[in-house]
């Protein structure tokens, strides 16, 4: 009882020191000092504070200007692409990273700190006036990118492109007097150089998965062959997945450990909390990453461990499966998709290569097949 009240102390002072800093970086963003973090780009810090950077200063001013001239932000990063300009990381432009710039406030002089906007203590780099137009033009335009609704397109969030390796996103196109669904490569919709772009019709593809998946359902021999695969291996399997989970919660409780350090040592008053607050970022990024990779290793396990029950009955799977991926679409039908797919892809060639979950998880089964054209697809062949 005594030791758990010592814990419920220890609590109550991490608790305590986390609002104080806080509190700290409330009043320096009100002083209009940076909080923290890398500076936005056409800015650099001087004695903690942001200074225009010239050369990218100007690059940040042309953005705004050809924004209200009337480019959209898309033609904006190709063309700073095209004359060479990178970003302070070494890479290219995106329409994204151009909405991110005209949004933000720091450029009229402004900190913002949550939800807070200050008057900041550095020099605007963009006039009051020009920022409120973008603004304005940026409501005009919704804000932000539109996007479809996924739920019409079986395999959003499934299929990627067998080129960059990017989501396919479910899209909309005109054509013979009316319109007509399709996935598209998100990178080389975002930018053409990132991608040579991979487009498909999504009522072809969907059509092959469903026709895929459903033979593969019929073959009940195979899953219980395949399953019984995976009981043999769970042992060993559990084993890593539990070795590796020792090791990361030991990880995970020393980045916790760093960070105790460093606000006990804040508190003591041996440093000011700008000087640590990239470590103290880091330290925290680091943690969550790893608790994060401890809840994913704690489902695997789980995952494995089902796969030790007893088979599932399997003979009326396969009509199951059908009148539920050609029926209304649902969750439990995308539920379905998410977990028997382990990967999908397609590339330029119109390759299509599938990887199956049986239903016990842990097993996959490859799938490799080709459209040849719109209306037909080459016979795939199924390895275990």
């Amino acid at each position: 009882m005594f030791l758990q009240l010592l814990g419920v102390f220890a609590e109550f002072e991490r608790r305590t020191l986390i609002e104080r800093i806080l509190a700290g970086l409330r009043v320096k963003a009100s002083r209009g000092l940076w909080v923290g973090g890398p500076p936005p780009f056409g800015y650099c810090l001087v004695d903690k504070v942001l200074c225009a950077v010239p050369d990218e200063a100007i690059v940040v001013q042309r953005v705004f200007d050809e924004y209200l001239a009337g480019d959209g932000a898309k033609t904006i990063a190709n063309r700073l692409n095209d004359q060479g300009h990178q970003t302070r990381k070494g890479s290219r432009w995106t329409a994204q990273a151009i909405l991110g710039m005209l949004r933000r406030v720091t450029y009229v002089g402004r900190i913002r700190h949550r939800d807070d906007v200050h008057e900041g203590a550095h020099a605007a780099i963009i006039e009051p006036d020009v920022f409120e137009d973008v603004q304005t033009r940026l409501g005009a335009n919704g804000g932000a990118p539109r996007t479809r609704e996924s739920r019409t397109y079986l395999l959003a969030g499934t299929l990627r492109c067998g080129e960059c390796g990017a989501a396919m996103t479910g899209a909309m196109a005109g054509g013979n007097g009316g319109t007509y669904r399709y996935y598209r490569c998100t990178a080389a919709a975002k930018d053409k150089g990132a991608c040579q772009g991979v487009s498909v019709r999504a009522d072809e593809i969907e059509s092959q998965f469903i026709d895929e998946i459903v033979e593969v359902y019929k073959r009940v021999g195979f899953f219980e062959a395949a399953l019984e695969s995976v009981r043999a291996n769970v042992p060993s399997v559990i084993d890593e997945l539990s070795a590796e989970l020792v090791a990361t919660r030991k990880l995970a409780a020393s980045d916790r450990q760093s960070i105790d350090r460093y606000l006990r040592s804040f508190e003591a008053g041996r440093f000011e909390i700008d000087e640590v607050q990239d470590r103290l970022s880091e330290l925290s990024a680091s943690r969550a990453a790893r608790d994060a990779w401890c809840a994913e290793l704690e489902a695997k396990i789980e995952r494995v461990q089902s796969a030790a029950q007893p088979a599932p009955a399997m003979d009326t799977s396969a009509g199951m499966v059908e009148r539920a991926l050609r029926g209304p679409m649902d969750p439990a039908t995308r539920l379905f998709v998410e977990a028997a797919v382990a990967a999908m892809t397609i590339d330029s060639d119109r390759n299509v290569k599938m990887t199956l979950r049986v239903p016990s998880p842990g097993t996959l089964v490859s799938k490799e097949s080709s459209l040849v054209e719109l209306g037909g697809i080459e016979p795939p062949s199924i390895r275990r």
